[in-house]
């Protein structure tokens, strides 16, 4: 819910929760449909989900729908932060994705096996720290997990951290990383968000 409510208070018309499975066809259709605007940004949160985006935007004939090429929610967050409506649609897109480029992001979640990715050795129930598809961090508690993983992304070099805290995140450990980021990172300005995501326990974008 405070991932949602974040997007809508950013601009989006319409934010598709379909749960924990894939997005249809159908329901990109139904909510470009309810948008009803000449031309619609979609901002897929998955790279699987892009195709089925894009059919939807080739059946669509009343408006001009431009799928933006976003594969997770940090990404979509750092686009939408650089909407502006004014100008043509390729260039409200272009904005969008150079944002999103320019920004990096990157998700924390428990490990579901005993696994090696990127010459990191994983143990089931232990936290990976990765952007896109590759891991770069992981230790046995989320915070320093989240930790490693900013790091790793260049906070050093970044002037603004946006953190979406997961619904499993409690309340000692979201001060225990706040306190630490805002001690090892004096220059970065933090904006804290009670996302209530499942899968994901921080979803951070480095801006």
């Amino acid at each position: 819910e405070g991932m949602i409510r974040t997007f809508r208070e950013l601009g989006a018309d319409a934010v598709i929760d379909s749960g924990a499975g894939n997005p249809s066809v159908a329901l990109f259709l139904e909510a470009v449909r309810a948008v009803n605007a000449d031309a619609v940004f979609v901002l897929p949160d998955n790279c699987n989900f892009r195709l089925a985006a894009q059919e939807a935007a080739k059946l669509t004939e009343d408006s001009r729908v431009l799928v933006l090429p976003s594969g997770d929610m940090g990404e979509g967050y750092a686009a939408l932060s650089a909407l502006d409506c004014t100008g043509e649609a390729e260039q409200i897109a272009d904005v969008m994705t150079g944002e999103m480029q320019n920004s990096v992001s990157g998700m924390v979640a428990k490990a579901s096996r005993t696994a090696e990715f990127s010459g990191l050795e994983i143990k089931k129930d232990d936290f990976i720290g990765f952007s896109r598809k590759t891991v770069l961090a992981t230790a046995g508690d989320r915070v320093r997990t989240v930790l490693a993983l900013v790091e790793r992304l260049g906070l050093a070099e970044r002037e603004f951290a946006v953190v979406f805290y997961g619904k499993a995140v409690r309340e000692e450990e979201r001060k225990a990383f706040s306190d630490a980021l805002k001690a090892q990172y004096p220059h970065a300005e933090l904006y804290e968000v009670e996302g209530g995501q499942e899968l994901y326990d921080f979803i951070v974008v480095l801006q």
